[in-house]
């Protein structure tokens, strides 16, 4: 796995091998869902925390599928870092 370096930091590239292409379709690939989802995340004043790691698994996977349905979806504020 390629490494990369940022404010002397090193950590690993995840997906050395994805273009610009793909972050496109992945991106398009979520429309659906979000659009969706979309007053949910106006009600709550911010996005359900499941929808980063759906985004995640769906990629992983190669997925452009929705996964669990909107009514599984968290709740809860995400907490900052």
């Amino acid at each position: 796995m390629q490494e990369a370096t940022a404010a002397s930091s090193t950590f690993a590239v995840p997906e050395p091998d994805l273009t610009p292409r793909e972050i496109v379709a992945r991106a398009a690939a979520m429309r659906p869902e979000l659009l969706e989802r979309q007053p949910e995340t106006e009600e709550q004043t911010f996005y359900a925390q499941d929808t980063t790691a759906r985004s995640r698994r769906r990629a992983s996977t190669g997925s452009s599928s929705r996964g669990a349905s909107a009514a599984t979806s968290s709740t809860s504020r995400p907490t900052s870092a």
